[in-house]
């Protein structure tokens, strides 16, 4: 069991608000701990409300392959919707630690009624017109990473050009590497734009604004 009782219980509160059905999907990878450590922690996470289901896939799978799911960096889990649709929200990370928070709010924003945000940030994010493609690189210990990854996700569920992923830097070390990534949080859009940092949400929809 990775979730103690005392935080099972929590999860069961926030849960219980959740307004729509989701589906966790664990995609299996080569490092088998750590996938077994994704699994344990997604079907954990599950066992706290009906509402949230979990299926376990190899990569070669059939049933992913129109679901639009970049299937490159694995183990990964990604969160579906409650008509089996990618929401375009993918931790290729075991969501532990400081992000444990950001993949509850992810499954919170996708099951709705999610994050309550300006009106007027909704319309900036809604008005984005470019196919957008994050992926943040993180540490889980990192105390800034979680506020930028909570960020990004929200927008995400708000636009369908957009898309996210969280990858863990020291579980993916060709990631870090070829990015040349000295500190994280870090943003790296359509793979060529790169922004550091700890980011609200403002801040990351005038950066998708400017591109």
């Amino acid at each position: 069991m990775m979730l103690d009782d005392e935080l099972k219980s929590k999860l069961a509160d926030i849960t219980k608000i959740f307004e729509k059905k989701i589906e966790l999907v664990v995609i299996k990878g080569g490092e088998l701990e750590e996938t077994q450590d994704m699994i344990e922690m997604v079907q954990d996470i599950a066992s706290t409300s009906e509402k949230i289901s979990v299926k376990i896939f190899e990569k070669e799978s059939l049933e992913l392959k129109d679901k639009g799911i970049n299937l490159e960096k694995l183990p990964a889990v990604v969160i579906l919707d409650e008509n089996g649709e990618f929401s375009r929200i993918k931790y290729t990370a075991v969501p532990t630690g400081q992000e444990l928070n950001s993949f509850i709010l992810a499954m919170y924003n996708v099951a709705g009624p999610g994050q309550k945000i300006n009106e007027s940030i909704i319309e900036r994010i809604k008005k984005i017109d470019k196919k957008l493609d994050l992926k943040i690189g993180i540490s889980l210990d990192c105390h800034r990473c979680a506020e930028t990854v909570q960020s990004c996700q929200r927008i995400v569920v708000e636009n369908k050009n957009i898309s996210l992923e969280a990858i863990d830097v020291f579980s993916h070390k060709d990631f870090k590497i070829k990015y040349d990534l000295v500190n994280v949080p870090a943003i790296i859009i359509n793979d060529s734009k790169m922004f550091f940092g700890q980011l609200s949400i403002e801040e990351v929809v005038d950066i998708l604004e400017s591109l």
